[in-house]
């Protein structure tokens, strides 16, 4: 009685192992497609401003997308390390250890427009919960920026809310980030 107890604890074992490396696999696969697919846009022969339009639209979707537990490296893989310390610093005003509203303009009005960085609410929507998010609208902007392209951005949290955003991309390597997000309400 005891062999087949055992035989039973290792076969349920097994199986839950096995369903476990399953997953596993399913999720590397699911993340090489989006790399193959940024990789596939980034080699086509569309102007660079446009590659980085179609990067952008992908990211924030993806992004919204992804699982909550891994948003905070998705974040990081589609920003500059200087933007991400801002928005980090720009959500977390006059919570509890971050920074005072004139602590935050302090540290960073030389580099970024603080009145519309988003103070006080996450990354790219002001909405803390969210239903299903799709870009409307990514429009190359005719104002002049110092490097990368400027997009009026409209996200969408489909019948809930709009988000105007003007989001500014740079060149990094052979693929793009995001570097500075200005938020309308």
């Amino acid at each position: 009685m005891k062999k087949i107890i055992i035989l039973l604890f290792a076969q349920v074992f097994f199986c839950c192992q096995s369903k476990q490396k399953e997953v596993v696999t399913t999720e590397k696969i699911v993340n090489q497609d989006s790399i193959s697919t940024d990789k596939k846009v980034l080699e086509t022969d569309l102007p660079e401003s446009e590659k980085a339009k179609l990067w952008l639209v992908k990211s924030i979707e993806n992004y919204f997308i992804s699982d909550l537990t891994l948003m905070d490296s998705v974040m990081n893989s589609v920003c500059t390390k200087t933007y991400t310390s801002y928005k980090s610093d720009a959500t977390g005003v006059d919570m509890d250890g971050g920074l005072t509203v004139k602590e935050f303009e302090k540290k960073w009005k030389g580099k970024f427009n603080t009145k519309l960085g988003g103070a006080g609410v996450g990354f790219l929507i002001s909405g803390q919960d969210w239903t299903k998010i799709k870009v409307s609208k990514c429009t190359l902007s005719s104002k002049k920026i110092d490097e990368g392209y400027l997009f009026e951005t409209v996200i969408t949290d489909v019948g809930v809310a709009d988000y105007k955003r003007d989001i500014k991309v740079v060149k990094s390597g052979d693929n793009f980030l995001i570097a500075d997000v200005l938020e309308y309400e």
